[in-house]
C-alpha cells in the first residue's frame, strides 16, 4: 500500500505515524466500499443496512451477548496465559503514534477504539461471515473467519503468540452475530476489547484518560443506534440470521 502525503514516510522509507494513520484509514474505506460495491453489482439494487446485519436488537439481549462473549474470551485468555510463557505483543499503538501523547494519543484512540471495531465488524462479520456461511454453514464459517481475522493481525513475529486468541475472538464474534442476528453485539464486544487494551497499555502515558471515556461513549452510541435507531430488519435482530437475509 502506497500513501502519498506530506510527512507520510520516514527518511528510511518506513511509514511515519501519520502515514500509518492515513494508510489505515484508506484500508478502512476499502473495508466498507468493497462489500457495498459487490452487493450492488450482484443485486443491481442499493444494499440495505439489514443486508450487513445492521438491525435492531433489544438492550437486554445486547448486554447479555456482550457479557457472555467477554466472559468466554477473557476466561480463555487467562487460561492461555497460564499455558504460554510468552504472551506476545502488538506494536499497533506505537505505529499509530500513540506514544507521542497529545493529538497522537487521541488519534490512535479514535482509530483503535471507535473506527476499527465498527469497520472490521462490518467487513469480517457483516460481509465475509455472511457470505462464507452460505457454503460452510455457521460453524465452518465462524472457524474460517476466526482464522482469517487472526491472520490479518500478523504484522510481525512478536504477534504470533497472540494469533490463537485473536482467532478465538474472531470466531466468537461470529457466534454472537449468529445468535443475535445483529452486528451490534460483535461491534460492542470489539469496542470493549480494544478499549481495555488501549486504556491499560503499559508503554503509554495515562491512556485510560482517553481510552475509557471514548470507549464508553462509543458503547453508548452503539447501544442507542442498535436499540432505537435502525429499523430495516424483517426480524428486528431477535434470533439467528434468517436465511432470506444472507448475502
Amino acid at each position: 500500500m502506497i500513501v502519498v502525503a506530506t510527512g507520510a514516510s520516514e527518511p528510511g522509507g518506513e511509514l511515519s505515524a501519520n502515514g500509518v494513520l492515513l494508510a489505515t484509514l484508506w484500508q478502512d474505506l476499502l473495508f466498507i466500499a468493497v462489500p457495498l460495491l459487490l452487493a450492488l453489482s450482484l443485486r443491481h439494487v442499493p444494499p440495505r443496512a439489514a443486508d450487513f446485519g445492521l438491525v435492531r436488537i433489544t438492550g437486554r439481549r445486547l448486554a447479555a451477548a456482550v457479557a457472555l462473549g467477554a466472559a468466554v474470551f477473557y476466561g480463555a485468555s487467562w487460561v492461555y496465559g497460564l499455558l504460554i510463557s510468552d504472551g506476545g505483543s502488538q506494536d499497533t499503538l506505537e505505529r499509530l503514534g500513540a506514544e507521542r501523547g497529545g493529538a497522537g494519543l487521541v488519534a490512535a484512540a479514535v482509530m483503535v477504539v471507535v473506527i476499527a471495531p465498527v469497520v472490521e465488524e462490518f467487513f469480517f462479520r457483516g460481509f465475509v461471515y455472511r457470505a462464507a456461511r452460505n457454503g460452510l454453514g455457521p460453524a465452518g464459517a465462524a472457524l474460517f473467519v476466526g482464522v482469517l481475522f487472526g491472520a490479518v493481525h500478523l504484522g510481525d513475529p512478536d504477534v504470533l503468540p497472540l494469533i490463537p486468541l485473536l482467532a478465538l475472538l474472531g470466531a466468537l464474534m461470529c457466534v454472537l452475530y449468529e445468535r443475535t442476528g445483529s452486528l451490534a453485539a460483535p461491534i460492542a464486544l470489539h469496542v470493549v476489547n480494544n478499549m481495555l487494551a488501549f486504556s491499560f497499555a503499559a508503554d503509554l502515558d495515562a491512556p485510560e484518560a482517553v481510552g475509557l471515556p471514548l470507549g464508553a461513549l462509543t458503547l453508548l452510541t452503539v447501544w442507542l443506534v442498535a436499540t432505537k435507531g435502525v429499523r430495516s430488519s424483517p426480524r428486528e435482530g431477535e434470533g439467528p440470521i434468517p436465511a432470506s437475509a444472507r448475502v
